[in-house]
């Protein structure tokens, strides 16, 4: 019990907003006790990261096989991050500065 108690009492070392995000995460998948929830949260994620990719591809006109593949493994680093990444490259690409600059912010 004590040594549970000392987790506790240790500092933060995350952003307080992935905190609350993987917080939210954590309560929608009843504690990560559902998985089903999670897997479609992850599908959802990846399907809205990679439809951002594809865009950013589209409205700049590169076509690089590679980008796929980084794209895929920043997947695995931090999803969330490269989520609100590729949101605002989109935003800058539309001349939506302070949109973009708000997903960018989010993002790290």
């Amino acid at each position: 019990s004590s040594a549970a108690s000392d987790v506790y009492k240790r500092q933060l070392v995350y952003p307080a907003g992935y905190t609350w995000l993987y917080r939210l995460l954590h309560l929608l998948t009843n504690q990560g006790s559902n998985t089903a929830a999670a897997q479609l949260l992850a599908v959802g994620l990846y399907t809205a990261n990679l439809a951002l990719v594809f865009r950013s591809l589209v409205r700049t006109e590169t076509h690089l096989p590679w980008v796929l593949l980084l794209t895929v493994l920043h997947l695995f680093n931090d999803p969330m991050a490269m989520l609100c990444l590729h949101a605002s490259l989109n935003m800058f690409l539309d001349d939506r500065w302070s949109l973009g600059s708000l997903f960018f912010s989010l993002g790290v």
